[in-house]
């Protein structure tokens, strides 16, 4: 499970004097990557990793249990834009096979103002993370889903969420996310966010059991975790789709 993976690799990777006072992580003397987070609008939070030593190789990132799988490009570089899961934010991005790690922390007080739904898997699945914006019908403008994320600008104003696919999907077996961002806090008007699991039933994924995590967080309070095992149906099925409503909580929304 994603869980299960994070917690073993945090455990064998953190150690006493890793993290260095109001800075990142420094793995690997002589050949050090360098991690560095900056809170930004909408409770995100902007990752630029340095490491020239590794350019080109794969970088698993990490944040609450939540896990990404990126790449580094030719200079050494990745630059990634996250939802954050928490106000005090830490992230470690772990590079290659070697085990070389960096760490950085950052603070996001406006995440209080935010509620958050994650939604991650691993490899190929077909998964997809739906909200509805006060029950909107599907394919409206309320409707954003992958196809359809609208932007940060829309929390910004108060008038809706937005959706941020993470993860390069060109990574074989990698660890990809979508996570859906309202603002409850500054939206006007109340209702509720029907948010849903959906995956249409195709020939990699049929009569599959795939496993997922859902994470969410309500007005910078705890953070709420999910295992998801989904029994995909028959082949029989392809072109079908299955919506599942009930593996993540709708997003109540009071008048503000």
């Amino acid at each position: 499970m994603v869980c299960k993976t994070l917690r073993a690799k945090i455990g064998a990777g953190l150690t006493a004097g890793m993290l260095l006072a109001g800075g990142p992580l420094l793995a690997q003397e002589g050949c050090d990557p360098v991690l560095v987070a900056e809170t930004s609008a909408g409770a995100m939070v902007r990752l630029t990793l340095s490491s020239t030593c590794h350019a080109g190789q794969t970088v698993v990132v990490h944040h609450n249990g939540m896990m990404i799988s990126d790449m580094l490009d030719d200079t050494g570089m990745m630059m990634l834009a996250i939802p954050a899961l928490t106000e005090t934010a830490l992230f470690m991005a772990e590079i290659g096979d070697e085990g070389s790690v960096a760490i950085a922390t950052t603070e996001v007080p406006s995440l209080s103002f935010y509620d958050r739904v994650a939604l991650q898997w691993q490899g190929q699945t077909g998964l997809e993370l739906h909200a509805r914006e006060f029950e909107a019908e599907y394919m409206s403008e309320g409707h954003i889903w992958r196809e359809s994320p609208a932007s940060m600008d829309r929390a910004a104003l108060g008038e809706g969420g937005f959706l941020v696919p993470l993860g390069n999907a060109t990574i074989e077996d990698g660890y990809r996310a979508e996570v859906y961002t309202f603002p409850s806090a500054t939206v006007s008007g109340s209702g509720t966010v029907l948010t849903s699991v959906e995956a249409a039933v195709e020939d990699f994924n049929c009569e599959k059991n795939i496993d997922a995590q859902a994470l969410q967080v309500n007005a910078g309070g705890d953070l709420m975790v999910r295992e998801l095992s989904i029994a995909m149906p028959s082949c029989e099925s392809v072109g079908d789709l299955v919506v599942l409503d009930a593996l993540v909580d709708d997003i109540k929304v009071g008048a503000n």
